[in-house]
């Protein structure tokens, strides 16, 4: 909040909610002050001539000489090639001065603005709002992706906990020459990994016996490096550096060689590209005792073309998702014994799209420790697209076990993680596994929280493929344009011009009204022809984007594309559409309320999620579903309950009131259903059952723990 109103006061604007591009002068004004207060924190600023001890008595005069003279010792430290970026301060308004004193004084206490990792913060607070921008270029059909747009795109700060985590399991130099020890981020954006690094390495190296201005100089001339796409990142990396640098006794003189900002002229693969390796002094063309990074994440659907060929042409079994090409690139930056620490997209943990990925780490490398911690863990990034896991991997197989952590239920993630990592032994978070046990898996998905029974479930039962046409729905390019709410357009409209539309309602299971309607008329020649516009590529096939028109109007079942609670699906009307994101069965052999019972029950839910344990719920995932072939008696009887929590969902919605217990109960009731129609099965020993119900019911308790 302090640097909101920091940076609101200096830009003269709303910047925080404004897209409006920072002047080059007010940015530098804003991290030079930043920079300030964090001296005056540690009692520097004598290295800036102000012979002051309370930095909020200082005049806009003294202030504007001390953020020059910052500014001019922070540049000299800089590569060359960013120099040009760093435009010099502005002079300080009496304004500005007010906002100065203000953040000064709100800050004093806080550790944060202690630290040199705030400079980074305030700048990613400031080109927040350029992510919007390239947000729009990458989710347009042409798919823009220059550098500009990637760099704004995936700047993503990583909390401190997860930065210190990683570290902390990450140096094990204990065995090291000092001279022998190096850390790099390949991808260090504003240098929050390497403040961090910095402070850690200071420590092991003095401890192994070099002089502070040794350490400090051994790690200015490579041992610490940081490489990175943005000429800004590159200066707020050096800038924060300095500034560490100038609360030491004898200050650093000398730049930072392994800071560097990486020639895109060729290409916009960044540390990606390979042929670095062979140009002699480059930093990419050692290798290192420790990789540290937050790599950028850029799923298939929205990498450009050019970006995805390249992809293809280096790194084909991780052209899926620039985040895996990374990891794996990172791999290939570390000595033996060298360790990986990364925050990364946990969909590297499951999706078939990453099964090379997994194979090649099962097969060559010690996966030590896996935290899963799911959506929420970067303050700046709402929504459920940031879904994480922090990893750290060794280039050795000494280890049998990995360590799996999950924290994607817990609001206090650092504080659990804390908590587990003291006694993993005894809690109900940690697993332990042998990372060879994944190959029993589908695509050797890293399902570290299921029994073996679910392994043999899959092997043994028919998938719901064999029974329903699974399918998605439309996508009209434009929802702005061509979706609206029912009581948006007029009455005598529907079913001519606007057509009943059902979307994605989340966790929303049985029954949910209809509030949308699209607009269809002329079979949607007017979606159809706006397709044609937006993906001129696609030569006229529509059907790529206007997807599985023919059941259209059927009645069926919809479930949840993204849902981050579990396995939802509720009965779609005939007479509808259905889009993407509340993608469509459609039952061929097996009743639609049997099919509809059993997809909701706890054992479906929970086999739905090992298969896709992401919050993606893909129409190829829910046709590799195992079903139970149940007789004509387990089928009347399943149908029953469903229609009856159908009725109870609907008067809960209607009455707001009532059934919510009745509806629980009958839930339950097709939960002991299922699960004994899969027992007389015989598929499973006595023990493997009771270790699946065992799992399963602690899905049922984490999904009744969401509801309420």
């Amino acid at each position: 909040m302090e640097l909101k109103r920091l940076i609101k006061a200096v830009n003269g604007k709303s910047a925080v909610s404004s897209a409006t591009e920072f002047a080059p002068a007010t940015l530098s004004s804003i991290v030079l002050v930043v920079a300030l207060n964090v001296l005056s924190r540690h009692e520097k600023l004598g290295h800036l001539c102000l012979d002051v001890k309370n930095i909020e008595s200082l005049n806009a005069q003294q202030i504007s000489t001390a953020i020059q003279s910052l500014f001019m010792r922070v540049k000299g430290l800089a590569p060359i090639d960013v120099r040009e970026v760093m435009h010099e301060p502005a002079q300080i308004t009496s304004t500005q001065l007010t906002a100065f004193k203000q953040f000064f004084k709100a800050t004093r206490e806080f550790p944060l603005y202690a630290k040199e990792t705030a400079i980074g913060h305030a700048y990613q607070l400031c080109s927040h709002l350029r992510r919007k921008d390239a947000l729009k270029k990458v989710q347009s059909s042409n798919k823009e992706m220059d550098r500009e747009a990637l760099i704004a795109f995936t700047q993503l700060y990583t909390p401190d906990w997860v930065v210190d985590a990683l570290i902390e399991n990450t140096f094990d130099f204990a065995n090291a020459k000092a001279t022998e020890i190096s850390v790099i981020d390949p991808a260090c954006g504003g240098g929050n990994f390497l403040l961090p690094s910095f402070d850690a390495l200071l420590s092991i190296l003095q401890s192994k016996g070099l002089s502070e201005t040794e350490a400090v100089t051994f790690m200015a001339e490579g041992a610490l490096g940081g490489l990175d796409i943005d000429p800004h990142g590159i200066w707020i990396t050096s800038m924060a550096l300095g500034v560490r640098c100038l609360r030491l006794e004898e200050p650093l003189s000398i730049a930072f060689k392994g800071i560097q900002l990486l020639d895109t002229t060729k290409n916009i693969l960044g540390s990606l590209d390979r042929s670095f390796d062979s140009t002699e002094g480059h930093p990419l063309c050692r290798r290192y005792s420790a990789v540290l990074t937050n790599p950028p994440y850029i799923g298939r659907k929205l990498l450009s073309r050019e970006l995805k060929q390249l992809l293809r042409d280096h790194y084909p079994d991780e052209s899926h998702d620039i985040s895996v090409a990374f990891t794996r690139r990172c791999l290939e930056l570390l000595k033996d014994n060298g360790k990986l620490g990364v925050i990364t997209q946990s969909s590297l943990l499951y999706l078939p799209s990453s099964k090379e990925f997994r194979n090649h780490l099962i097969e060559h490398y010690t996966l030590s420790l896996a935290i899963e911690a799911g959506t929420g863990v970067f303050p700046l990034q709402s929504g459920e697209k940031i879904d994480s896991v922090i990893m750290v991997i060794a280039k050795d197989q000494s280890a049998n076990e990995t360590l799996f952590i999950n924290l994607r239920k817990e609001k206090d993630k650092k504080t659990a993680l804390s908590e587990v990592l003291k006694h993993p032994n005894s809690s109900p978070l940690a697993f332990s596994r042998e990372l060879q046990s994944f190959k029993k898996f589908p695509n050797s998905q890293f399902n570290y929280s299921c029994p073996e029974a679910a392994v043999t479930i899959m092997e043994k039962l028919p998938a719901l493929g064999e029974y329903a046409e699974v399918r998605q729905g439309l996508a009209t390019t434009d929802n702005e344009r061509f979706v609206k709410f029912i009581w948006e357009v007029e009455q005598d409209q529907i079913n001519k011009i606007w057509f009943p539309y059902v979307k994605g309602a989340g966790s929303q299971r049985w029954f949910s009204p209809i509030v949308n309607v699209v607009k269809w008329e002329n079979d949607g020649q007017e979606i159809k022809d706006a397709v044609k516009e937006a993906y001129p590529y696609l030569k006229g096939k529509v059907h790529w984007v206007v997807k599985n028109e023919k059941y259209y109007f059927r009645e069926g079942l919809s479930f949840s594309f993204v849902n981050n609670s579990n396995f939802a699906v509720r009965l779609l009307p005939a007479g509808c559409i259905f889009d993407v994101a509340a993608s469509a069965l459609f039952p061929t052999h097996i009743d639609r309320y049997t099919l509809l019972a059993f997809l909701n029950s706890s054992f479906a839910g929970k086999m739905a999620h090992l298969i896709n344990p992401t919050i993606n719920f893909q129409v190829g995932d829910v046709k590799r579903l195992p079903i139970i072939p149940f007789t004509e008696e387990e089928s009347a009887t399943l149908s029953k309950l469903a229609m009856e929590c159908v009725e109870a969902t609907k008067r809960i919605a209607e009455e707001n009131s009532a059934c919510p217990s009745m509806l629980k109960a009958c839930e339950c009731q097709i939960d002991e259903f299922v699960l004994n129609a899969l027992r007389e099965r015989n598929i499973l020993s006595a023990k493997q059952f009771s270790e699946l119900e065992a799992w399963i019911s602690s899905s049922s308790l984490e999904l009744s723990r969401s509801r309420s």
